[in-house]
């Protein structure tokens, strides 16, 4: 299943203060699973969870994340989405997979890595790993399922498709990740081939007025766009996720409500303006994308 969305911020105040005015959430910084104060050179403040519907949304400030002494990250003036985590039933099969498919994988300190076995997570024996947004397209963690106290749908008689009634955006799940690319075989080729998706649609994105694939993995769908003009060095853009609502226009009014401008409307859905929403061209619709084979409610 998709572990988290990664969101680079500015601010981790900022974030938490968007997603419980707009979204109505409340975060849970990553500090508070420990009493005690890391080791120097390491830190545990970088983080905070957000958890929305069946999505556990991860948000970090590179100025705050220190691994072994060195911060790990560029910093970020404006707040964008990097990548995705993982959980993998088998990290050393799917390991080896990549690496015999020619990937470029490297461990958390950022080093490529070869071997005939995952490397772990530092100062732990987690197997943890990373692919390469420069033969991956974006930037993918990858690690077995842990009991991570964060995550919401991993505690026991957790249901998803229930919709909050204290949710302002009446929120029922997510309904997919848009990645922006203009290699589209690039994409298909690890989304499928290697981490074993299916192309469940192909159409025109009227949002975007692009021509979009899905791909279902997992427990979530990725819309593939194929757009020249919003990659830069090659590399894949992450730049939204959908969710699907009881009523778009409620939503609507609320995001208009708190400061978020919407950049395009049909009458079943919106986008909104990425400088007004945390960098995030949040979408939300009334239903999911078409071949979406998730056994979700869908109301």
């Amino acid at each position: 299943m998709l572990y988290h969305p990664s969101h680079h911020v500015p601010d981790l105040d900022e974030a938490e203060e968007f997603f419980a005015r707009v979204f109505g959430r409340s975060s849970t910084r990553l500090s508070t699973l420990s009493d005690r104060e890391p080791p120097e050179g390491w830190s545990n403040d970088y983080a905070t969870f957000t958890p929305i519907a069946d999505l556990l949304f991860d948000s970090i400030d590179p100025r705050r994340y220190q691994v072994a002494g060195r911060h790990l990250y560029e910093p970020v003036d404006e707040p964008q989405l990097k990548g995705m985590g993982w959980y993998v039933d088998d990290p050393v099969e799917l390991y080896r997979s990549l690496i015999g498919a020619g990937y470029v994988l490297v461990d958390q300190m950022g080093a490529r890595v070869d071997g005939d076995d995952p490397p772990t997570a530092a100062g732990a024996r987690m197997p943890l790993f990373f692919t390469s947004p420069h033969d991956a397209g974006l930037r993918h963690e990858l690690l077995p399922r842990i009991p991570f106290p964060l995550d919401h749908r991993l505690a026991e008689g957790w249901t998803p498709g229930v919709v909050d009634p204290a949710d302002p955006l009446g929120i029922v799940c997510c309904a997919h990740h848009t990645i922006r690319t203009t290699q589209p075989d690039r994409a298909l080729r690890l989304l499928v081939e290697l981490l074993g998706g299916t192309v469940v649609h192909q159409g025109h994105d009227d949002l975007l007025d692009a021509r979009a694939t899905y791909v279902h993995l997992a427990d979530t769908i990725i819309e593939l766009v194929e757009d020249d003009d919003a990659v830069a060095e090659g590399h894949d853009l992450y730049t939204s996720i959908a969710f699907q609502v009881v009523d778009v226009d409620r939503a609507a009014a609320h995001l208009e409500a708190n400061g978020v401008h919407l950049s395009a409307r049909t009458e079943r859905s919106l986008i909104t303006v990425p400088q007004t929403s945390l960098g995030i061209a949040w979408r939300l619709a009334d239903g999911p994308v078409p071949g979406d084979p998730r056994p979700l409610p869908r109301p």
